[in-house]
């Protein structure tokens, strides 16, 4: 029997407004394997009303995600 395993890295960030979590994004992303990752919208009102910031935000996080996946090639 041999000692088997994986690292990956975990994200967990939001987009908040005014103090107000509008969006949740997380992902997991394997040193071997498929990135997960989810995006909650939390506050559809928040969410709706500055559309913008929240999706700027979405990108940047997407970004992090694959900054880390290609160091991990």
């Amino acid at each position: 029997m041999a000692l088997k395993g994986n690292i990956s890295t975990s994200l967990s960030y939001h987009s908040e407004i005014e103090g107000v979590k509008a969006v949740y994004m997380s992902a997991t992303i394997p040193e071997n394997g498929m990135t997960t990752q989810t995006k909650t919208i939390m506050d559809k009102e928040v969410y709706e009303a500055n559309k913008e910031l929240c999706r700027a935000d979405m990108k940047a996080f997407d970004k992090m995600v694959e900054e880390i996946e290609d160091r991990n090639v």
